[in-house]
């Protein structure tokens, strides 16, 4: 374990001298080896599914703009966009381990994994077998997995987003598992494990209410969370850690849908809990939208849903009921889509609905900073509102929808004949926009492709149990306390104070003339030290000194 062996005394510790130590901790990274390996992992029982490909008008939508963006992908993409057709390595160089290295190959594995596996790859079409294709989105799993820091010292992982990708990554490794060699399926396996043990214990981010309507909500960030979180728990049933896994997707999927006010009070009881027992925080404004990038913002309302659908869909193969929880508050955010009127002004004229009728057009309030040709995320939104009733509240339907936004999907990819949607940024300035138009497609087909498997069915029993006692402090692993002022009054020069990976209320006052350590980030039973400790409160020192690791202020 490192230490900081600095020590603080007579002020008030900053948020950013707790950050970076904290950063410092996570960036130590130990080899790994791959020489004993877990079998905890259940692969899909693909022999309970049945060989059909639906027909409805929305579903061939779909497999035909799919289809465009399997051509791009296993030709244009692969070969030349990315050039790693003539790398000869068992494992690709993806160029770095930021975003623009790692995402964009997760999405395409992961579309074309749905594609091979659902039935709908056309080799025909492509001009590529089914056999290279496989090949390919197998190459591109097991690289993601390959250089993530679970596998490769100084690998990527451990960030904001890094969930959400090693969630994508190991979806399409949990597809293609059977033809996933044993070692990759190691690094799957741990990638994903790795990632969901960060949130154990840890509650989520969340917007405070005095600044929801001014800042950036943290709704997408943690729906995204819940990708690793849900792949982990639908991988590995038999795992020490499920229980916590369900528990923690739970909490993280109602918080990155909680409504300002009104979901306080509310005493629905969504898997075991009363809503407003779940909440920390706000996401949502009443109405149903949010704020990010300082605007009220339609793409990130239905990243809320997409972030979570993932999740869904994993557990649903691997023959479990989707909590209810996963799905909290997609309805309102799918009739604030479609039925919410945006007086102009204040909002930008003409105002009037997002979704307009007999249009594939988006009405953006305040504008969009990502382009305004971007259909592929609100054709899954749409896709999911259809197959499992999210738009129970909305005047239109989800099919309804769902058929004009792919359809202009298909008539943008028409204009070339490799199959790409963009003509370039000024449609839309994301950098990795073409794997992100395929990842979306696979989605909303996948969606189609469970309900009518009717592996769409959802639950809203007790998924796993919880702590109700507060967080516990305990004074040298042995003598516990309700508070850290208390565990500090009772400590001596020397002391050890151990934290539950938790948000703790409490201020703290350091007034004595000891030594005191102060370690967060353990699980509930002390055993291991998978996350950090946040104190919401004040730490003010004005004697003594003191040693902290794994704990943030706010």
């Amino acid at each position: 374990m490192f230490k900081n062996k600095s020590q603080i005394t007579s002020l008030k510790i900053s948020t950013k001298c707790v950050v970076v130590y904290l950063l410092f901790l996570l960036t130590q990274v130990i080899p790994v080896t791959t020489s004993a390996y877990d079998t905890s992992v259940v692969p899909i029982d693909w022999s309970s599914f049945r060989t059909y490909i639906p027909t409805d008008h929305f579903s061939v939508q779909l497999v035909s703009a799919l289809k465009n963006a399997n051509k791009y992908a296993v030709n244009e993409w692969y070969d030349k966009i990315k050039g790693y057709a003539s790398q000869s390595s068992e494992y690709l160089h993806l160029g770095g381990t930021a975003h623009d290295n790692i995402r964009p190959p997760a999405f395409e594995a992961e579309s074309l994994a749905i594609s091979i596996m659902t039935g709908i790859y056309d080799p025909d079409y492509t001009g590529v077998t089914i056999e290279a294709a496989r090949e390919i989105a197998l190459k591109l799993v097991k690289s993601v997995a390959y250089c993530h820091t679970a596998n490769t010292p100084q690998g990527w992982g451990n960030g904001v987003q890094t969930s959400q990708w090693a969630g994508v990554a190991a979806f399409a490794g949990f597809l293609l598992w059977d033809d996933l060699p044993e070692v990759d399926r190691e690094y799957v396996r741990k990638m994903v494990e790795y990632e969901a043990e960060r949130f154990n214990n840890l509650l989520p981010p969340y917007t405070n209410p005095t600044s929801i309507e001014s800042g950036n909500t943290h709704a997408e960030e943690t729906a995204w969370n819940t990708n690793a979180i849900a792949l982990a728990a639908a991988m590995m049933p038999n795992h020490s850690s499920y229980t916590s896994w369900m528990h923690t997707l739970c909490l993280y999927s109602m918080q990155s849908a909680m409504r300002q006010i009104d979901d306080s009070s509310n005493n629905e009881v969504i898997n075991g809990k009363a809503v407003k027992d779940w909440v920390y925080g706000w996401e949502l404004l009443p109405n149903g939208t949010l704020i990010n990038h300082s605007i009220v913002h339609p793409d990130y309302m239905i990243a809320v849903a997409n972030g979570r659908m993932l999740g869904a869909f994993a557990l649903s193969l691997s023959g479990k009921d989707i909590p209810k929880a996963l799905l909290f508050n997609d309805d309102l955010i799918y009739k604030c889509l479609v039925d919410f009127n945006f007086a102009a002004p204040p909002y930008l004229v003409p105002g009037g609905t997002i979704y307009l009728r007999d249009s594939s057009d988006i009405y953006y309030p305040e504008g969009n900073d990502w382009g305004l040709c971007r259909k592929a995320h609100f054709t899954a939104m749409d896709s999911y509102a259809d197959t499992l009733g999210l738009d129970h509240l909305s005047s239109l339907k989800g099919a309804y929808w769902g058929s004009l936004h792919v359809q202009r999907i298909i008539e943008m990819q028409e204009r070339f004949n490799d199959g790409h949607t963009y003509l370039d940024a000024t449609e839309d300035s994301y950098s990795g926009r073409e794997e992100w138009v395929a990842d979306y497609l696979a989605r909303a087909y996948m969606a189609q492709w469970l309900r009518n498997q009717e592996r769409l069915t959802v639950t809203n029993a007790l998924i796993a149990e919880y702590d109700t006692e507060d967080p516990v402090v305990l004074l040298n692993d042995l003598i516990p306390y309700q508070s850290i002022q208390e565990a500090y009054d009772a400590s001596s020069d020397g002391a050890s104070i151990t934290l539950r990976g938790l948000t703790y209320q409490q201020n703290l006052l350091l007034d004595r003339s000891v030594s005191v350590s102060l370690q967060g980030g353990y699980t509930s039973d002390y055993s291991s030290r998978p996350g950090y400790t946040r104190i919401k409160g004040s730490v003010v020192i004005s004697a003594g000194t003191l040693e902290i690791g794994y704990v943030m202020i706010d």
